[in-house]
């Protein structure tokens, strides 16, 4: 995330900002067999924490790490609200923050936030 944040992009005369944003997710997921838990299902979770993300702020990644509780238990939330995954504390998530731009055009030491500050923020 740095690497692509520390340099503008150059277009038509314009020194353009680029930020990406990403989701994650740790394979295999929680020590599941795939026939379990298999690609389609890990892309599936990483989309929610692309969403996550963007919703967020963009300019950072979240990644699902693992499951703090039993899959069976998870997966009526996991399967369609990350969110509701991360405030029920199912899941271990991972944010990091790109960098931030100053107005001289340095970069600020990335910041990361508290698991509480984190559920504050996507209630």
């Amino acid at each position: 995330m740095r690497s692509i944040g520390e340099e503008n992009i150059q277009a038509d005369g314009a020194s353009v900002p680029v930020t990406i944003t990403a989701g994650f997710i740790s394979l295999p997921f929680s020590g599941l067999p795939e026939a379990i838990c298999n690609w389609e299902k890990a892309l599936q979770i990483a989309d929610m924490a692309l969403y996550l993300g963007k919703v967020n702020g963009r300019n950072r990644a979240y990644g699902v790490n693992r499951l703090l509780i039993a899959y069976e238990e998870a997966l009526p939330v996991l399967d369609h609200d990350l969110s509701a995954a991360i405030k029920a504390g199912m899941v271990e998530l991972i944010e990091v923050h790109g960098p931030v731009k100053l107005p001289e055009g340095n970069l600020a030491a990335p910041t990361t936030v508290s698991d509480e500050e984190l559920a504050s923020a996507i209630k």
